[in-house]
């Protein structure tokens, strides 16, 4: 599940690779963000109601430890 929905060669307007553009559908409203080696975790109840959500990541470094993040959030309209 980690690359569903992707195609890996998509660059954002900052430069970075996109590594996963696909909807979930967190039961809680609540989304994490973590790295897989679990050094890091960033818990956020920003995504707001459950139900359907729009979620894309881009990283600075796809093939390598990546440095930077960038997570955005979006509404699926229904």
């Amino acid at each position: 599940m980690f690359l569903a929905g992707t195609s890996g060669d998509e660059i954002t307007e900052e430069g970075f690779t996109i590594v996963f553009d696909s909807p979930l559908l967190p039961a809680d409203g609540r989304l994490v963000v973590g790295d897989v080696v679990g050094r890091s975790r960033f818990p956020t109840s920003l995504v707001g109601k459950p139900g359907r959500h729009r979620v894309t990541v881009a990283v600075d470094n796809p093939n390598g430890p990546a440095r930077a993040v960038d997570v955005m959030l979006g509404e699926i309209p229904q």
